[in-house]
C-alpha cells in the first residue's frame, strides 16, 4: 500500500504542469486523459454508460493501448458532458477536460486525478455499484434485521451527500445528477436487499427475514419513488436500473413528466429486441417501432443498431473463438468444445441476479453430467481475478470455471449481466440471448439441438 501511494505521488509530481495547462486549451471539443493504468489489459476501453450508451449495440466509446510502462494517453472527441467508465472507475467527462490520471483496475478507490475535471472524478471513485445493490455492497451492507439494514442505507446516503456538498469546482449540473444518484441508490439498495438475503441470512431464518421485508419495504419504496420521474437522470445507470420500481410504486407529478422517461423505456425495449434477434426478418419487423420513438437521439441510435444487425446476418453466424483462463490460471479456449452443444453462463461476483441464478445453472449442469454432447461453461468477467477465484472456491463450484476480459467478447455484445449463450454442434450461435438456467425453455432448446445433431 505504501508503494502504491509513493508511486502515485511521484507520477503526479514528475509531469510538468505547464504541459497540462497547454493541453487544457487544446481542442475544447475533446477530453484528454493521460496517466498510469495498473492491472488492465494492454487494450482497454472507455465505455459509454449513459442512456445513449445502453441503447447502442456496443457501449465501447473508445479503445486505447496501455504500454509496457503502464502509461496511456487518450484524446476522446466529446460534444456534451456524460458518464463513462474505465474498468470499475466511473468518470464524468466534459468537453475541454484535461486530466492526469492514476487508475488501478483492482483498486478503483485508489484512483487519483488532477487537472480540469478532477474534482468530479475524485468524488466518483467512491460511487457504489448499482448491480451490487448500491449501499448493500453485494451483501456486505446487510448486518442484521430489516431496520438495521435500512438505517445503514440511510447512513451511507447521508455520508455521500455530505461529501458531495463539500466538493468544490464541480458544475451545478453534475451536482444535481449526483443528488439524483444518491436518492436512486437508496431505492436500489432497498430493492436489492431481498436479493442478497439468500447469500447472507442462515436458511433457518430466511423465511422470517423475507416476511419482514415484504411487510416493511413496500411503504418505503412507495415513499422514495413518489413522483421520481426525471428524464435528466436517465444518464445515470442506477436511475435506469430503478425505473421498474418507480413505475410500480409511483405515478408522475404531471402527465408530461413521464413522457421522456417512457420514451427511453420504449427505445430500450426495441434495443433489447434488436440485440436478441436471430435473423434478418425479425430485425425488419422492428422498423415501424423505431419510427415511433420521440427523442431524435434515441431514434438515430436505434436506426444505427438496426443497420448493424442487418449486416450481422448477411453471413453465417458462426461462433467467434475467444480465450479465457480457468481457475488454475491456465489458458482455455471455447474452440476446444467444437462438436458439442455449448451453454455459456456469463456472470460476475458483483452481479446479484447472476448469483441468484447460479444454483440453477449448477442443477442444469448436473442433469447433463453424463452427456458428452453438452458442455457447460461458467464464464466470469470479474476484473478482480483473486476475488473470482476465492468465490468459486468458497462455493465449491466445479467444471469449466472460466474468466475473461469483457473486451474479448466484443463479438457477443455483452452489455449487461446475467447473460446466457447457446452454441450448437456446428459451432453456430443459436441463441445470443438464451433463456436463463431456471427457464423450462432452456432444457428444451438443449435437448432439441442434441437430437437434431444426432440424426
Amino acid at each position: 500500500m505504501l508503494f502504491r501511494v509513493l508511486f502515485i505521488f511521484l507520477f503526479f509530481s514528475l509531469i510538468p504542469k505547464s504541459a497540462w495547462l497547454q493541453n487544457r486549451e487544446y481542442n475544447p471539443g475533446s477530453v484528454i486523459l493521460e496517466g498510469i493504468g495498473i492491472n488492465f489489459s494492454k487494450t482497454t476501453s472507455i465505455e459509454n454508460i449513459s442512456d445513449i450508451g445502453e441503447l447502442m449495440l456496443s457501449d465501447v466509446a473508445f479503445q486505447f493501448l496501455i504500454d509496457s510502462n503502464n502509461h496511456f494517453k487518450i484524446v476522446l472527441p466529446l460534444e456534451t458532458a456524460s458518464y463513462f467508465r474505465i474498468g470499475r472507475n466511473m468518470l464524468y467527462l466534459e468537453p475541454g477536460d484535461s486530466m492526469r490520471v492514476f487508475l488501478d483496475r483492482n483498486y478503483p478507490k485508489s484512483a487519483r486525478f488532477s487537472g480540469k475535471g478532477s474534482a468530479a472524478n475524485s468524488y466518483l471513485k467512491d460511487t457504489p455499484f448499482p448491480k451490487a445493490g448500491s449501499f448493500i455492497n453485494a451483501g456486505a451492507g446487510i448486518s442484521g434485521r430489516f431496520i438495521s439494514n435500512w438505517k445503514n442505507i440511510l447512513l451511507c446516503a447521508d455520508e455521500r451527500e455530505k461529501t458531495l456538498r463539500s466538493c468544490k469546482n464541480i458544475s451545478p449540473v453534475f451536482k444535481n445528477y449526483e443528488l439524483g444518484r444518491i436518492k436512486s441508490d437508496i431505492i436500489n439498495s432497498l430493492y436489492y436487499m431481498q436479493l442478497y438475503y439468500e447469500d447472507v441470512i442462515p436458511k433457518d431464518s430466511l423465511k422470517a427475514y423475507l416476511a419482514e421485508y415484504d411487510r416493511l419495504a413496500p411503504p418505503l419504496l412507495k415513499k422514495y419513488a413518489a413522483g421520481f420521474y426525471d428524464a435528466s437522470l436517465l444518464v445515470l445507470p442506477v436511475y435506469r436500473n430503478i425505473l421498474k420500481v418507480i413505475r410500480n410504486y409511483s405515478t408522475p407529478n404531471t402527465k408530461t413528466a413521464a413522457i421522456p422517461v417512457e420514451d427511453w423505456l420504449f427505445a430500450k425495449n426495441i434495443s433489447d429486441q434488436l440485440k436478441h434477434t436471430s435473423n434478418t426478418e425479425s430485425v425488419k419487423t422492428l422498423a415501424p417501432a423505431i419510427d415511433r420513438i420521440k427523442n431524435p437521439k434515441y431514434k438515430d441510435v436505434l436506426q444505427n443498431v438496426f443497420e448493424q444487425k442487418l449486416l450481422q446476418f448477411e453471413g453465417e453466424q458462426k461462433a467467434k473463438i475467444f480465450r479465457a483462463i480457468d481457475a488454475d490460471n491456465m489458458t482455455v479456449s471455447i474452440e476446444n468444445y467444437k462438436g458439442r452443444v455449448i451453454y455459456i453462463d456469463l456472470w460476475a461476483t458483483w452481479c446479484g441476479p447472476c448469483l441468484a441464478e447460479l444454483p440453477n445453472f449448477e442443477r442444469l449442469k448436473q442433469e447433463y453430467a453424463d452427456n458428452n454432447d453438452v458442455a457447460f461453461i461458467s464464464l466470469s468477467i470479474d476484473e478482480d481475478i483473486k476475488k473470482w477465484q476465492s468465490y468459486i472456491t468458497s462455493m465449491g463450484l466445479k467444471g469449466n470455471q472460466w474468466n475473461t476480459n469483457r473486451l474479448n467478447l466484443k463479438d457477443y455484445f455483452v452489455e449487461e449481466l446475467p447473460r446466457y449463450i447457446i452454441i450448437d454442434k456446428d459451432f453456430k450461435v443459436i441463441r445470443q440471448f438464451a433463456p436463463k438456467p431456471s427457464s423450462t425453455d432452456t432444457k428444451k432448446i438443449i435437448d432439441s439441438l442434441v437430437l437434431k445433431n444426432n440424426f
